[in-house]
């Protein structure tokens, strides 16, 4: 692994070294051939131009985005003395509240003794507004969310890595999520299990290919709820992605409470998954390089736009809908809401396709508590970002990601990360011309 990252730090140096480039937030970009500097921040964005001259924009940014977080996490705690604390925070040029209660209701969290253990970090709790639930599994606690793109506007579910009590209802969104479309068909995992010794991540895929695990649900659930079984079937290593694919199928099955033996609940109750493991992004860090990130949005996105291709697999999707990306690192805010976010802009950039989705209308959210909230993120009731950064796409990004799930894009460079590796998608189209963007 160390000799790896070696190897691959020294090929990056060599093409830098042998290449013109440019820096956006000290991350520096290879040009593509016959590109100069001047012309490759000439086809970025104006806002984006910003950050490959000075950083004292990113850190205004950054500033901004900071104090609305804050007020985002001291929202459900405000009480009596709510107005003091939102004129003293005005003052200080941070966020206030329209109504002190709005806020207190618009990001509440399921703080129940029995949810918290469920929970694989203390203080990373789903928001109410947008928890998944699953009514098949009685509305079984899962740390997850349902995140719309703000840019993009696709769907995806973020949530943490599932522990082993929550595997089964972590599963069961690829098998149980109503209507059929809305079931999860990619997994894209951004942790290793193991990380500098500590558990990051718990199995719910076996590792060799035609081995089976059983997954159980949890024992307060009534008798008629079936155990979930996860066969390996096949996997293959991406390399320009970086990350290893899996296909995985999800089996349901019913035991006898006597004799223990597993029946499976029909014949058409088997699901095929994709999983993709992209291991080589460090905790609370970014990535290398862009190239494999990048590849792995685009890999992604192909898996997802077509059904998978197994015999006696059911149909997974109507012609034209695409289910949630279900995207999850360890707690399922840091590298996932980076994740996210940059699949976002590559869409609305036209890099990757644009999703259709039911109209509001015709959304299965009234009386489906699993699906997801279609308006979603509506306007905040922190009020529109400051005007100096408005027309940030990547600030809308994260602002309108944080109010869907607390915490997203955790720290600063991954922050920067977006924004690069956005800068770096850009110049690589415009090099290529028309044909390299996805038809929108």
């Amino acid at each position: 692994m160390i000799r790896d990252v070696v190897d691959k730090l020294n090929r990056m140096s060599i093409a830098s070294s042998a290449s013109k480039t440019i820096s956006v937030l000290g991350h520096p970009i290879v040009l593509p051939k016959d590109t100069t500097p001047a012309d490759a921040v000439a086809t970025l964005p104006p806002w984006l131009q910003l950050t490959t001259r000075k950083d004292d924009y990113f850190i205004q940014v950054l500033r901004a985005l900071s104090q609305r977080e804050i007020a985002r996490k001291q929202a459900p705690t405000w009480g009596p003395p709510a107005k003091e604390r939102a004129n003293a925070a005005q003052n200080q040029d941070t966020p206030s509240p329209v109504e002190n209660g709005d806020l207190r209701a618009y990001f509440a969290t399921e703080l129940s003794e029995d949810n918290a253990s469920h929970n694989r970090y203390y203080d990373i709790e789903p928001y109410d507004r947008t928890i998944v639930s699953l009514k098949s599994l009685d509305h079984t606690y899962l740390n997850a969310n349902w995140v719309k793109e703000v840019a993009g506007s696709a769907w995806w579910i973020a949530g943490q890595a599932p522990l082993p009590r929550s595997a089964h209802a972590f599963l069961s969104l690829c098998t149980s999520l109503a209507p059929v479309h809305q079931r999860v068909r990619v997994i894209v995992q951004l942790t290793s299990f193991i990380e500098g010794r500590m558990r990051k991540a718990d199995p719910y895929f076996p590792t060799e290919i035609g081995e089976t695990l059983r997954f159980r649900p949890r024992e307060d659930l009534p008798a008629t709820v079936p155990s979930i079984d996860v066969t390996l079937v096949d996997q293959a290593a991406h390399e320009s992605a970086g990350c290893v694919r899996r296909t995985l199928k999800l089996r349901l099955t019913r035991e006898s409470s006597s004799e223990r033996r597993p029946s499976s609940v029909g014949s058409e109750q088997s699901f095929h998954v994709h999983h993709l493991l992209f291991s080589a992004w460090p905790d609370h860090g970014v990535p290398l390089d862009h190239e494999e990130i990048l590849n792995l949005a685009t890999l992604t996105e192909s898996l997802n736009s077509s059904p998978v291709r197994h015999p006696n697999a059911p149909p997974s999707r109507p012609d034209g809908l695409f289910p949630p990306i279900l995207c999850h690192c360890s707690a399922g805010i840091g590298r996932t809401g980076t994740f996210i976010a940059l699949s976002s802009l590559l869409r609305s950039s036209g890099i990757l396709p644009s999703h259709t989705y039911p109209s509001p209308s015709s959304s299965p959210r009234e009386g489906a508590n699993n699906a997801p909230p279609f308006n979603s993120p509506l306007p905040s009731l922190l009020g529109p970002l400051p005007k100096d950064i408005q027309q940030d796409l990547v600030a809308q990004e994260v602002d309108g990601l944080r109010e869907q799930r607390t915490g997203m894009l955790q720290r600063p460079e991954q922050i920067k990360f977006v924004y690069s590796s956005l800068a770096a998608a850009l110049i690589r189209k415009a090099s290529s011309g028309p044909s390299a963007a996805s038809s929108k």
